[in-house]
């Protein structure tokens, strides 16, 4: 018996060894052209830079593209806008239109005093503001249970799945839109 207890006990040694030996990562070396060591190990990284400079060549061209297509489309609608003003009816009841829109303006700014109102403009606007926060934390949760769930869905109510989506987004680092 404890003959075979010692053999258990040697076969769980090379398990143990045999298991470590297969997570260690395997570098193998060889020489390039100019005689110089390089390891599986780097040229990994290298390929994964090289894949990094691709991806981020690709990100500039579509941000120079998208700024380009929106640059013209600028400038068509500047065209198009011009084609309104220039047509002397079309201007006529413009100036019409916005002499109501000064008028109802005046009326809505009138009602805007009272007191009930304005009570209620702040409680809207108290509203929309703990709605964003909640939003945002609800979205922290929410990548949390992603993570942690290693799912994209969640049950809210019984037979109501909702998928997570997540929503990337590049502003300019001096954007009214950087927290």
């Amino acid at each position: 018996m404890n003959n075979n207890g010692d053999q258990i006990q040697e076969a769980e040694i090379v398990t143990t060894e045999v298991e470590e030996i297969v997570r260690e990562p395997v570098v193998m070396t060889e020489k390039d052209e100019d005689n110089e060591i390089t390891t599986t190990e780097d040229i990994h990284q290298e390929d994964v830079a090289m894949e990094m400079m691709k991806l981020e060549d690709t990100i500039k061209r579509y941000i120079l593209d998208i700024d380009k297509l929106q640059e013209e489309i600028k400038s068509q609608k500047e065209m198009y806008d011009d084609t309104f003003e220039t047509d002397g009816e079309y201007a006529q009841q413009y100036e019409l239109l916005e002499e109501a829109k000064r008028k109802t303006q005046a009326i809505k700014d009138r009602i805007m005093q009272q007191s009930n109102t304005v009570d209620l403009s702040q409680k809207i606007d108290e509203n929309k503001d703990r709605l964003k926060d909640m939003k945002t934390a609800l979205s922290d949760y929410l990548q949390e249970y992603q993570k942690t769930a290693e799912t994209n869905e969640i049950e809210v109510q019984e037979g109501d799945i909702r998928e997570i989506i997540n929503v990337t987004r590049l502003v300019k680092k001096n954007s009214k839109y950087r927290p």
